[in-house]
Order: C-alpha cells, then sequence, then structure tokens
C-alpha cells in the first residue's frame, strides 16, 4: 500500500516510478486490522502456492496451513519468543525460510534471528531489544503532572470522582 501511494506521489511530480506488481501477486495478505492472512510462495519457474496463517491467542503465527487444510509448518516460542525446538516442525530452517512472520506476527530476520519490530529490533535469544529506546522522557514524569485530564480536573477514564479521592 505504501508502494503504491509513493507510486502515487511520484506520478504527481513527474517523476518515473519503478513498475509494481498488481496487488494479486503480493506475497502477503492481511485484514484491514493489519493480521496476517495468507502468504503466497512461488517457487522459481513454478507455480504459486497459497498457504493460510494460524493465529494463536497472543498474535503469533502457530500454523502454516496449505489449501488442502494440511499444517505445512507448525510453529511454538518459549516465554521469549526463541523457537521452541520441540514443537516447532515443517519449516525449522532458518537459512531459507518458507515464512518469514513468527512471534508476534513480526518479521524474522533468517540471519541474525532477530525479529523486525518496526521501531526496534529484538533478539529472542537474550529476551531484549537490541537498540536503545529513543523516548527519553520515560522517567522524566513519575508524578503524572504532565496527564490532559489532570489539568482539567477530570478523572481518568473508567474511574468516578469517589475513586480519586
Amino acid at each position: 500500500m505504501a508502494e503504491m501511494a509513493r507510486a502515487g506521489v511520484l506520478r504527481l511530480l513527474g517523476r518515473s516510478s519503478p513498475r509494481l506488481p498488481p496487488p494479486s501477486l503480493a506475497p502477503f495478505a492481511s485484514n484491514a486490522s493489519g493480521h496476517l492472512l495468507t502468504l503466497t510462495k512461488t517457487p522459481a519457474g513454478g507455480t504459486p502456492a497459497r498457504y493460510n496463517y494460524g493465529i494463536d491467542a497472543h498474535g503469533s503465527v502457530s500454523l502454516l496451513i496449505d489449501p488442502t487444510g494440511a499444517a505445512v509448518a507448525a510453529y511454538a516460542y518459549t516465554p521469549y519468543g526463541a523457537a521452541d525446538s520441540a514443537l516447532t516442525k515443517g519449516d525449522a530452517d532458518l537459512t531459507n525460510p518458507l515464512n518469514l512472520y513468527r512471534y508476534s506476527a513480526k518479521r524474522l530476520d533468517a540471519i541474525s534471528g532477530s525479529y523486525d519490530m518496526v521501531a526496534r529490533r529484538f533478539a529472542p535469544d537474550s529476551g531484549r531489544f537490541l537498540q536503545p529506546d529513543r523516548y527519553q522522557g520515560a522517567l522524566s514524569d513519575l508524578g503524572l503532572a504532565l496527564d490532559p485530564q489532570a489539568e482539567y480536573g477530570a478523572a481518568p477514564q473508567g474511574m468516578s470522582g469517589l475513586e480519586q479521592l
């Protein structure tokens, strides 16, 4: 979607842009909320294969299902996102993975083994982010003086005025 928007802006500016593939050829499809639905994989010289995602209660990819309904791969994770080797089956080769989206439905970098969490990269083996948090004001307002509701004397959402006392 962002690529099509960029192409439209370039067209308005009179610049050329690379030809975009039709949306049906995009490898991943998601719903309006951004949740992954399908993966289309086309091997070199082969026919496209479409897989459906099975998502667990935590939002992580737990199954990859082929059109016949058979599970091609099953994924399980330790508490910080490392693959649980006893339960992960079918797509364990990280040098050439079938599916790049795994823990918390985030993209797995097959080379580093870290997840792209958009703002920062997360290493499941250490359970830590690889970059520092860019937000510098996390501890600067412990008194919550900058709460916009406090300025107007309003109760926080879900609290009545009596609970504030």
